[in-house]
């Protein structure tokens, strides 16, 4: 009891200073790091595909940002196609609308019966597409999750993603279907293209062009 006696006039102590003394007493702020300055362009680009189940999973949920699994069926925001026991290869194809550059791919499948798919990019809507990243060994993925990440970046508006090899199980409805197809990539700083004024400086070496001239030491 005496402990908890001094506790509660410790506190009461603590709070009449501060009420005396004006004073508001903040926690100190803290500043974290994103995990990684990735920028997902698929999120502005458009979407197209070869095959289409239903009106409701359509190319544009591929590329929304919204991974529902959980969702009732109709609900869900995926691209579905429609059934092929001969596997025939299936295409999502996004303009990024200009030329990006990316090195990373995270592909959010529905289930883990796709056993071959590839993904190509090509520089326009008419050019000749090259492969980037390629799985046919005709085994099914492990994961409802495919996280791929290039040797080196490359640069392209056009990015394809063709899926020929896909089975009926887990599931009975043989064919191919995602939530999300993310193209990553370093977002770009757009603040070192801008000009920057400030009300002050305090010499000319600080003046507010330094803040934005990519270059974290100086100020």
């Amino acid at each position: 009891m005496k402990l908890k006696t001094v506790k509660r006039m410790n506190a009461c102590v603590l709070s009449a200073a501060m009420v005396l003394s004006g004073v508001t007493i903040i926690p100190p702020a803290t500043v974290s790091a994103a995990a990684n300055n990735e920028i997902n362009y698929a999120l502005s680009g458009t979407a197209t595909v070869s095959d289409q189940e239903t009106n409701y999973w359509g190319a544009d949920k591929a590329i929304d940002g919204i991974v529902n699994r959980d969702a009732a069926k109709a609900d869900q925001s995926r691209w579905a196609t429609n059934q092929s026991t001969s596997q025939a290869a299936r295409t999502l194809t996004v303009n990024l609308g200009t030329q990006k550059t990316f090195d990373h791919f995270v592909i959010e499948w529905e289930r883990t019966n796709i056993t071959n798919f590839k993904i190509s990019v090509c520089d326009t809507e008419d050019g000749e597409y090259r492969d980037v990243y390629v799985k046919n060994d005709g085994e099914n993925i492990t994961s409802v999750t495919s996280d791929i990440q290039l040797d080196e970046a490359v640069t392209a508006q056009y990015v394809k993603l063709t899926v020929n090899g896909y089975t009926v199980n887990p599931g009975s409805w043989q064919s191919v279907s995602l939530y999300e197809f993310e193209i990553l990539g370093e977002a770009e700083n757009l603040s070192t293209a801008a000009t920057a004024t400030a009300d002050g400086s305090e010499t000319t070496g600080t003046d507010a062009s330094k803040a934005v001239d990519g270059d974290d030491t100086t100020r």
